[in-house]
């Protein structure tokens, strides 16, 4: 009896694990298979920028990541009073609720208990982890459900990291590079860098604009 328990028990756990693998691997696939069709059928233009030091070194995003953020791009981006207004695809906001799911996991696997249950000790050094990347999570949720940019034909306004607001002329940008993960950073006369996050619905339309301007800005 304690043999048929004990690989009940054993295959239940397995199935868990199992799912926790296969059902985002579906999910991935759906929505890559979704986006492929969109973009083929809508002829969206394909926005090229080169990648920062890191962004080459770097492997990127994993492709079902940058395919979950990615949904809801296609969107148009809204207009007010002259200024054109993109925020983050349904799927860049969302996304970062679903990091919760791997926050629950790695903190279900972690339990403060005697040395008689045979349980795993959590030191000062994993509480810190989870509580950092408790932060971490927390801050994606609040930035990209919260920023935007805007911009006209004379400025650009967009939100820092910390979703404090900044203005930047057009006639003072001087680069954009890809970081191959989350980003595309804008450098100019300005001090500092501009985070711009990739996945905003109108992005590529503000790139190529922003593209066309630096070729420009660099003749005079």
């Amino acid at each position: 009896m304690n043999d048929e328990l004990l690989k009940t028990l054993i295959l239940t756990e397995l199935a868990k694990s199992l799912a926790w693998i296969v059902l985002p691997l579906l999910l991935a696939l759906c929505v890559l298979t979704y986006r492929w069709w969109r973009r083929r059928s809508s002829g969206r233009p394909d926005v090229h920028v080169s990648k920062t030091a890191l962004g080459a070194f770097s492997g990127g995003i994993a492709p079902e990541a940058s395919a979950i953020a990615g949904f809801g791009m296609s969107a148009r981006p809204q207009e007010s009073l002259g200024e054109l207004i993109l925020r983050p695809s349904w799927g860049m906001r969302i996304y970062p609720f679903g990091l919760f799911a791997l926050f629950y996991y790695l903190t279900d696997q972690m339990y403060v208990s005697g040395p008689m249950s045979g349980g795993v000790y959590v030191g000062p050094m994993d509480i810190g982890f989870v509580a950092l990347l408790f932060v971490l999570i927390l801050w994606c949720v609040i930035y990209f459900n919260f920023y935007d940019l805007r911009y006209d034909r004379d400025r650009i306004i967009h939100r820092s990291l910390l979703l404090t607001r900044r203005e930047h002329d057009w006639s003072a940008v001087r680069s954009l590079r890809d970081d191959n993960a989350f980003f595309y950073v804008l450098r100019g006369t300005w001090r500092g860098k501009a985070y711009i996050p990739k996945h905003l619905a109108g992005i590529e339309v503000f790139i190529l604009r922003l593209k066309d301007q630096i070729a420009a800005n660099d003749r005079y």
